[in-house]
């Protein structure tokens, strides 16, 4: 399922984890600024020095997060599943060239 109707996708953002015990006054910012997207394996969801212009909410499957090691190559820092809680980019140096890739099938 590609397309949502505005109310189930404003279901699946109340329900989220990450955003339990929001204000419903914030709540509505999520739900007026929303959209559906789907990512298939392998997809480059976003990389470091690129505008922050998205705010993400993993619903169903896993991205990780990587960084490009000299030496090693593209080296994986840290899975995350929906609901848990992690350090974006911006949590690190620059110099680390930190990006988020899709590795489960179910990203919603």
């Amino acid at each position: 399922m590609n397309e949502l109707r505005q109310s189930q996708l404003d279901e699946i953002i109340a329900a989220h984890p990450f955003l339990k015990g929001l204000e419903a006054q914030y709540l509505l910012l999520f739900f007026k600024a929303a959209t559906y997207q789907r990512f298939g394996i392998d997809s480059l969801i976003f990389r470091a020095a690129c505008d922050a212009d998205h705010f993400y909410l993993i619903h169903k499957g896993a991205v990780t997060l990587e960084s490009f090691v000299p030496g090693r190559g593209v080296t994986t820092v840290q899975t995350s599943a929906p609901g848990r809680r992690w350090a974006g980019p911006g949590s690190f140096h620059p110099i680390f060239g930190i990006s988020v890739r899709v590795q489960s099938s179910q990203l919603n």
